[in-house]
């Protein structure tokens, strides 16, 4: 079960349980656009959140949540939002 709502968390860390599980940046080569994913664990029934941040380096044009109730799920979902971001030209930032 997928559950997409407008919210979007701002976690800078990597934690265990209860806050960001995994992070990618993406940017692309030629261009001023970004793609932002963050796997997060919160609680309640459907725990497991994908926040999804994209546009250019002057402004965010897109946000979006979804959530799931298991973090396989989840990360089958962050594993292919990656992908695909991957097969359009983005790379990953190297910080």
């Amino acid at each position: 079960m997928v559950k997409k709502t407008n919210s979007v968390s701002n976690m800078d860390s990597l934690f265990m349980f209860g806050h960001e599980l995994q992070n990618e940046s993406l940017v692309q080569n030629d261009s001023e656009r970004f793609f932002n994913l963050e796997l997060s664990e919160t609680m309640g029934e459907l725990p497991f959140k994908i926040s999804i941040h994209y546009g250019n380096r002057q402004m965010t044009h897109g946000k979006q949540t979804k959530s799931f109730k298991t973090l396989q799920e989840a990360q089958n979902e962050f594993n292919e939002l990656m992908n695909e971001q991957l097969e359009k030209g983005f790379q990953k930032k190297i910080a």
